[in-house]
C-alpha cells in the first residue's frame, strides 16, 4: 500500500505539516488576520467617506458583494485542502476498459486543476475481483434476509426464497445461478466459509482505513464500473466496483465523471460514474466533496428525452 506515480512528491511534504497542532495554529492565524481588519472597519468609515464621498450604502453593498463572492467560491476554494487517493486497482486494463479509463483521467485532471491533491494508491488487496471472490457474502445471507422480509408482507405471492426458486417465476438467464446457489444452503449464516468471509471483511476495513490514514486522505476515488454500462439487453452489468463499499460498509457517493465519445446509439455518449469513498461517518464530508466536484466540473448533461430542470430553464 504505497503512493505511486508522478504525484508521489506531494506525499512526503504533506506528512510533515498535517498535524492537529499546525492546523489549529494556522486556523487561529487566519482568524486573527481576517477578523481583525473586519472588526476595525468602523474606525475607517468616516475618513473614507469624507475622502471619497462614500455613504453607508456603498460600504453595505461592498460587504454584500464580498460575502456573495466568498460564498460562490467556497466549493472550489474548499477543494484546495482536499486529498484524494486514486485507487488504481479498480481501473481496467483491457480494451473494453479504455473509454472509462479516459473519462476518469479527464476527471482526475479536472480535480487537480481545481486545487485538489491526488495521489495514486497501490493496494492490490482492495481489487473488486478479489473482494468478490473472497469477501462477498450475499449467497449466504440472501435466503435468511429475504425470508424475514417476505414474512412481513401479508399478501406476498411467495413467502420464502425456496418457494420463489421452486415456482420458477423469475428471469432465468440473470437469476438462475445466484438463486440456485442461495437455496443450496439450509442455513447459510451457519456455514464455516461465511464466518471466514466476515473475518476477511473486518480485515479489509482495517486495511482500507490504514491506507487512508497513512496517506492522509479525505477520500479515495475510482470508476463506478470498469467498462461502459452494457445495453439493457445484456444479462448483467460486468466489472462493477461497488463491492468495496459493500464489504467494508464505508460510505460512498457516485458523481458524474463525464461521457464517452458520442455514437449513433448514444448521441450524447455514455455517462461514466466516479465513486468517492470515505471513512465511516464521513457522509457530510462526502456530500461536500461531491458538491465541490460537481460545481468545479459541470460534467453532467441533461438527457435529450427529458424536460429541463427548473434551474436549467
Amino acid at each position: 500500500m504505497t503512493a505511486t506515480g508522478g504525484d508521489q512528491r506531494l506525499f512526503p511534504a504533506a506528512t510533515t505539516w498535517r498535524t492537529p497542532l499546525v492546523i489549529i495554529v494556522c486556523g487561529c492565524a487566519i482568524g486573527l488576520l481576517s477578523f481583525g481588519p473586519r472588526s476595525s472597519l468602523g474606525f475607517f468609515i468616516q475618513p473614507m467617506s469624507r475622502e471619497f464621498a462614500w455613504g453607508r450604502d456603498v460600504f453595505g453593498l461592498a460587504l454584500a458583494v464580498q460575502n456573495l463572492l466568498w460564498g460562490l467560491g467556497q466549493p472550489v476554494a474548499g477543494a484546495i485542502a482536499d486529498r484524494f487517493g486514486v485507487l488504481r486497482v479498480m481501473f481496467g486494463s483491457k480494451p473494453e476498459h479504455s473509454e472509462v479509463d479516459e473519462v476518469m483521467e479527464r476527471a482526475i485532471s479536472a480535480m487537480k486543476q481545481a486545487g485538489a491533491v491526488l495521489i495514486d494508491i497501490d493496494a492490490p488487496e482492495l481489487g473488486a475481483d478479489q473482494l468478490i471472490a473472497q469477501n462477498d457474502v450475499q449467497k449466504y445471507e440472501f435466503k435468511a434476509v429475504m425470508d424475514r422480509y417476505l414474512a412481513t408482507i401479508p399478501n406476498a405471492p411467495a413467502k420464502t426464497v425456496d418457494a420463489i426458486y421452486a415456482g420458477g417465476r423469475y428471469n432465468h438467464p440473470t437469476l438462475e445461478g445466484f438463486l440456485k446457489s442461495a437455496v443450496s444452503f439450509k442455513d447459510g449464516l451457519s456455514e464455516a466459509d461465511y464466518q471466514v468471509r466476515l473475518d476477511r471483511d473486518a480485515k479489509t476495513r482495517t486495511l482500507l482505513e490504514k491506507v487512508m490514514d497513512d496517506n492522509h486522505l479525505d477520500a479515495v476515488v475510482y470508476p463506478l464500473q470498469k467498462r461502459l454500462v452494457v445495453p439493457v439487453t445484456e444479462l448483467n452489468q460486468a466489472d462493477r466496483n461497488g463491492i468495496l463499499a459493500s464489504v467494508t460498509g464505508f460510505p460512498a457517493i457516485t458523481v458524474p465523471a463525464g461521457f464517452s465519445a458520442p455514437t449513433k446509439t448514444a448521441p450524447l455518449g455514455v455517462p461514466v460514474g466516479m465513486d468517492i469513498l470515505g471513512k465511516p461517518w464521513s457522509e457530510a464530508k462526502l456530500l461536500s466533496l461531491a458538491y465541490s466536484f460537481e460545481q468545479a466540473t459541470h460534467f453532467r448533461r441533461s438527457p435529450e428525452s427529458a424536460p429541463p430542470l427548473p434551474s436549467e430553464k
